[in-house]
């Protein structure tokens, strides 16, 4: 056996095995970049609530609506974390509202 050949093969084998790990890393980050693991994904434009993921109660729905009237922007997830549901909020609002749309989840979610 020429002693480079080898040397060679593992070379390349190395380098499918980095790439195959890579492309599964980016999966696994779209994934998680998407909301996975969201129950659900809500989100508010213009002061209007859509639903982007997942099936929120029509009722959970609802009270949002009450306690974001005047919002222009915002994301909300939800997560189940052991026994209950933690609200992930993205964008401008006051700690008030915050808090209240917490308070909302945790009705919902006991």
């Amino acid at each position: 056996m020429i002693a480079g050949t080898e040397r060679s093969h593992l070379t390349q084998f190395g380098f499918l095995y980095i790439a195959g790990f890579l492309v599964i890393l980016g999966l696994f980050w779209v994934i998680v970049a998407r909301g996975g693991g969201a129950l659900w994904i809500i989100q508010v434009r213009e002061g209007v609530l859509e639903v982007k993921r997942g099936q929120p109660p029509p009722r959970l729905m609802e009270d949002f609506a009450d306690a974001l009237r005047g919002v222009d922007r915002l994301v909300l997830r939800g997560f189940r974390v052991d026994d209950h549901v933690e609200l992930e909020i993205r964008g401008d609002v006051d700690a008030g509202t915050q808090q209240r749309l917490r308070n909302i989840v945790g009705i919902h979610y006991r």
